[in-house]
């Protein structure tokens, strides 16, 4: 099979599972449940909902899933991401923050995962130690980025991966030159502020973040939701997400 072929097959997958169900914004967190934790994974998993989640890189080179650049929003620890070793964060969380490599096999394909690359640099080494962490992962999985050299390096080591651009209105020098490398980009979906849409050229995907209250949610066709206490969520008259929380099978 050659490549195109293979990149057509992986994208009509990409649509049926990427937009079947509605994402979980840095797992299902709120209340007392952390963002991008343990615990907002396996609440993620229960009710059967995608995963949005962010990664950076620790210290001593592992791929950790976690948004911020440093521990003080969460933690009031006022250390950055890159000067701790994954066990210090382990140790500062409560063992809750897990490497990427840790969520590949809790999850083990029962739900889809949306991972966004954080990282500003335009080079890559950080990326690629992503792509090598994914390689053996043979389930549902997409990589998406505001960094367009970021998926740029992915297009060209790996065109079978879903790759998709997160967009934002900066009129930044900096991001003028972000947008440029994103002309080359061929991207399976884009990811975009439901308060600040984007009208795109190409009829792909659109995965709207972040959705906090139940008339948004009902009105976006793939919500990426936080802080919806589960009660509330599963009040909401949603067939394809009732259907989806009886099935015994996973994505596979």
């Amino acid at each position: 099979m050659d490549l195109t072929t293979l990149r057509r097959e992986q994208n009509y997958m990409m649509n049926q599972w990427i937009t079947s169900r509605p994402i979980a914004h840095r797992g299902y967190h709120y209340q007392g449940i952390l963002e991008n934790s343990k615990d907002s994974f396996l609440l993620a998993i229960k009710y059967r909902l995608n995963i949005e989640c962010d990664v950076r890189l620790t210290k001593d080179n592992i791929v950790v899933v976690f948004h911020d650049n440093d521990l003080l929003r969460l933690f009031n620890v006022e250390r950055k991401v890159s000067d701790l070793t994954l066990i210090e964060m382990k140790q500062i969380s409560d063992n809750q923050i897990l490497s990427l490599q840790e969520l590949l096999d809790l999850v083990q394909g029962q739900v889809g995962l949306v991972i966004e690359i954080k990282t500003e640099s335009i080079f890559q080494s950080f990326t690629e130690k992503v792509i090598t962490v994914m390689d053996n992962y043979n389930h549902a999985f997409a990589l998406k980025s505001f960094n367009m050299f970021s998926l740029l390096r992915i297009q060209r080591l790996r065109p079978d991966f879903l790759i998709g651009k997160v967009l934002q209105k900066d009129k930044s020098l900096k991001n003028f030159f972000n947008q440029v490398a994103g002309f080359f980009v061929t991207e399976d979906f884009n990811s975009i502020s439901y308060q600040r849409p984007v009208t795109r050229k190409r009829s792909v995907p659109q995965l709207n973040w972040t959705i906090t209250s139940l008339e948004d949610f009902k009105k976006v066709k793939v919500p990426i939701f936080e802080q919806i206490p589960e009660d509330e969520l599963l009040t909401i008259y949603n067939p394809d997400l009732y259907e989806l929380l009886d099935e015994p099978d996973s994505l596979e």
